[in-house]
């Protein structure tokens, strides 16, 4: 045996488990283990084989209920027998050929339990480990495989080496799949089989195990280069780069005539291109066409603006088409061709999520636009300074808690995954404070009318479910009108039930122009908004009601659009909403960047271009003032930022890559959005 041979049936040895041959574990129906098999003695055997033999003539009169007593009373009081064994063996067989493997997997654990010194037993082991397999049990087909492949002769080893192999990756021992496979390496399959380990299940410390154990003796010229160009891809993913570096160098040199040789050349020099950073270039990634055109045309003139006349700085730019697969394309020329120091965007969410993921593995800080959650989570490189829905939910919750007094909720959302999230967010903060939601009703994202859900959120739908309804209605039938008083009288008292209003506001996260077709279905309801005392008074006296309770209605940063005012009218007066950004504020700064992206643009900036003006400018600041050198510096220079004061309030990033903003809480006024103030506390006797 050459050394090669020896080393490999030494850590087949070691890698083994348990005894020489495994025998199966049984249980009983209780879930207990069998612990002792019995030993039948000579009158045992006879009994079993006179059972069998009366089961045999049974069958063959056409007797099968009879025949199929006999040999459970064989099973059940002599199952180490011979005779027992055959049955089991027989059934397995059976079972197996109308694929319903559970059944037989348990009889070939009851033969090889209760007689495992039974004829032909290592080809019976071996049926039962493919049939493990099959079920999905690999640890245990691991395991008995393992052992008749170690006692086997060059021919079982050649059989039993792939159905091995499979119950070892299925295992998650893939690194001794491969010992298994190189040393049946003449076996037509085997080179295959390895290749697929490598490149589909092979993990670190697996690839690891085997190239420093089989390093210069497995003699597979085929399978050490694909080994080591996985280990190279490996240790760069997990950035090692030293050692990614060094074993494509070895796959370049000591097997240049291999199909990895090429491949780790061109790899090794991307490496190498990755640290080339220029520090004052970058990158901004944006779907410049496609169907999100208009919102990556409007984010790049906002970082124009940004930019202005200063030439120390460089952009360059890539349009994204709003594809995923393009941005991470983008990402990647950016940092091995452009070389920049760090990156801007983008905007929408699949997007977003796939370049923030290809920037972390390149390890380029990327400050993405989008409000998706859980981006910067993805690693150290990636921020976000998009408002998300989480910020938007805690602070309209806040503010209706801790500013207005509010403690009790109405909810009226759309089925859409904004609508469910923002309600979500809010429901947590709002049983964190420990407050009440009082009413939660819900409609499809395209729906026009609201006269269903408003009535609904007021109990003026299902009124039969009131109890003041139900007695007024009893009243009215003890007065025993004729039919056609009754209906009219019944509908005079549905018209006069008044609404069920005992919540302080309504949260409804939807657009400016659902808005404004929920706002006045829910005024049709009776449910009063001003709180006005003068108004108050006025409405108290038209309804005859003296216990009108007004409503306040309350939403995210989707409101904060003209679209919202037009067509609310009156019926959105006294709402309150949150937003990152406040274009009618008096700060000069606002005021410049409003003036000069209308005049870059032709239209009035939103929320998304603020942000992208804000990124720019502090990404901006910190290039020109700290100068970092290369990705790292830069990385932990927006890490200890602290407050910037930008156009959408002080930004500084939390310990996740998250910005930090107060927001700005608007109101609508007099038919205009304006910032909110809270109402003055009245004088004091």
């Amino acid at each position: 045996m050459n050394r090669a041979s020896l080393s490999l049936g030494l850590l087949l040895f070691t890698i083994s488990c348990g005894p020489k041959v495994p025998t199966p574990i049984l249980k009983r129906s209780d879930g207990t283990t069998v612990q002792n098999v019995p030993k039948p003695n000579q009158d045992d055997e006879n009994l079993a084989a006179a059972l069998a033999n009366d089961a045999k003539i049974q069958t063959q009169k056409g007797h099968t209920e009879a025949a199929a007593a006999k040999e459970q009373q064989i099973i059940e009081s002599y199952p180490a027998t011979l005779a027992a064994a055959q049955l089991y063996l027989q059934r397995a067989v059976a079972f197996e050929k109308s694929g319903e493997l559970n059944a037989a997997i348990s009889n070939y654990e009851k033969l090889l339990f209760f007689r495992p010194s039974f004829a032909d037993a290592n080809a019976i082991r071996e049926s039962y480990a493919n049939l493990l397999i099959s079920a999905g049990r690999y640890n245990d087909a691991a395991n008995m495989l393992l052992a008749l492949y170690d006692q086997g002769n060059n021919n079982d080893k050649l059989r039993i080496a792939l159905p091995l192999t499979d119950a070892l990756v299925g295992a998650h021992r893939s690194g001794d799949a491969l010992i298994v496979l190189a040393q049946v390496q003449s076996l037509k399959e085997a080179q295959t089989k390895a290749l697929e380990i490598i490149n589909t299940s092979l993990p670190l410390k697996d690839a690891v195990f085997v190239w420093d154990r089989l390093n210069g003796s497995l003699h597979w010229s085929a399978i050490e280069p694909a080994l080591a160009y996985k280990l190279a891809k490996i240790y760069y993913h997990v950035r090692d780069f030293k050692r990614s570096e060094s074993m494509l160098k070895l796959v370049a040199t000591r097997y240049p005539s291999s199909q990895f040789a090429a491949p780790a050349r061109e790899f090794a020099a991307r490496l190498q291109s990755r640290f080339v950073v220029h520090p004052q270039t970058i990158g901004i990634i944006l779907p410049l066409s496609g169907k999100f055109e208009q919102y990556g045309q409007r984010s790049l003139a906002a970082i124009k603006v940004g930019l202005g006349k200063d030439s120390s700085v460089q952009l360059v730019i890539k349009d994204t088409k709003g594809e995923a697969q393009i941005a991470a394309q983008a990402v990647e020329d950016l940092v091995l061709a452009d070389h920049v120091i760090a990156i801007i965007g983008p905007l929408f969410a699949n997007e977003a999520l796939a370049a923030a993921q290809k920037a972390e593995e390149l390890s380029v800080p990327l400050i993405t636009l989008s409000f998706r959650d859980g981006l910067p989570q993805i690693g150290p490189y990636i921020f976000c300074t998009a408002l998300t829905i989480e910020t938007q939910a805690k602070e309209l919750a806040r503010v209706a808690f801790e500013e207005m007094g509010f403690s009790r909720f109405a909810i009226l959302f759309p089925r859409n995954s904004y609508g469910r999230e923002f309600i979500r967010l809010f429901w947590d903060e709002v049983d964190k404070r420990k407050g009440e939601i009082r009413a939660v009703e819900t409609y499809d994202n395209d729906q026009t009318t609201f006269t269903e859900p408003a009535k609904r959120l007021v109990g003026r739908w299902n009124v039969s479910a009131r109890a003041d309804f139900r007695e007024a209605l009893a009243a009215l039938r003890a007065k025993k009108l004729p039919a056609h008083r009754m209906h009219s009288a019944i509908e005079n008292l549905q018209k006069r039930l008044t609404p069920i209003i005992d919540f302080d506001a309504i949260i409804i996260p939807d657009s400016g122009r659902k808005i404004s077709l929920i706002a006045p279905a829910l005024a049709v309801e009776d449910v009063v908004t001003t709180r006005d005392p003068k108004e108050l008074e006025k409405i108290k006296k038209a309804t005859g009601n003296p216990k009108v309770s007004p409503v306040t209605l309350l939403g995210g940063s989707t409101w904060n659009h003209q679209q919202t005012v037009a067509g609310c009218e009156r019926y959105c007066e006294g709402a309150v909403f949150v937003d990152g950004f406040f274009a009618d504020s008096t700060k000069p700064k606002v005021r410049n960047f409003v003036a000069e992206f209308q005049e870059a643009s032709g239209a009035a900036p939103q929320l998304s271009d603020a942000q992208a003006f804000d990124t720019f400018n502090l990404l901006h600041k910190i290039i020109i003032e700290a100068k970092p050198t290369d990705r790292i510096e830069l990385r932990d220079a927006l890490t200890r930022m602290v407050n910037y004061e930008g156009i959408t309030g002080s930004l500084r990033f939390n310990a996740d890559g998250e910005v930090n903003k107060k927001l700005f809480v608007l109101t609508i006024s007099d038919g205009l959005i304006r910032q909110w103030e809270k109402a003055p506390l009245p004088p004091q006797g």
